[in-house]
């Protein structure tokens, strides 16, 4: 099994990006109210790692304090059931997870990142794979994808497209 720990430079705040940006689920939150350190272990799609608070004099820095890391995350994420509803109709529609994201990322303060850019935020790799990097207010990178799946339509048309 493996697992990533992560440093952050504040883990409550880190915490919530990563519930509301990739669903992730709280395994277990460690709050030391007389230390004031925290730290928590999350899940994003059965895959744990945890984050905590930084400490500089210890040696355990987050991006932000180092000037960048040298890695990139990957989250593959399935796509979301909408429904289109009118007075009088009840129509859903499949919209790409990626796109639905990216949408929370910059909304919480993340930023698109090469090769991505603000015109083209979604790419699509030689081997059909939709992407898009996204470097979290921490400073990590995580490349949110989708694997094209034959035979079903994507509404990628939306609000990513008209940011240009």
């Amino acid at each position: 099994m493996f697992s990533a720990n992560i440093f952050v430079p504040d883990c409550e705040v880190s915490l919530e990006f990563y519930r509301v940006v990739f669903g992730a689920t709280v395994v277990q939150k460690n709050f030391n109210v007389e230390s004031g350190y925290k730290s928590a272990r999350l899940k994003i799609n059965n895959i744990n790692f945890a984050i905590a608070d930084e400490n500089t004099q210890l040696g355990f820095k987050s991006p932000l304090s180092l000037g960048g890391v040298p890695l990139c995350f990957k989250v593959e994420l399935d796509d979301v059931l909408e429904w289109d509803v009118t007075p009088t109709s009840c129509t859903p529609k499949l919209v790409s997870g990626v796109e639905k994201c990216i949408q929370k990322a910059l909304e919480m303060g993340g930023e698109i990142v090469s090769p991505s850019t603000n015109q083209n935020p979604i790419l699509m790799s030689e081997d059909g794979m939709q992407f898009c990097n996204i470097k979290d207010p921490f400073g990590f990178v995580w490349s949110i994808c989708r694997k094209q799946q034959e035979g079903i339509s994507i509404d990628t048309s939306s609000s990513m497209r008209a940011r240009a």
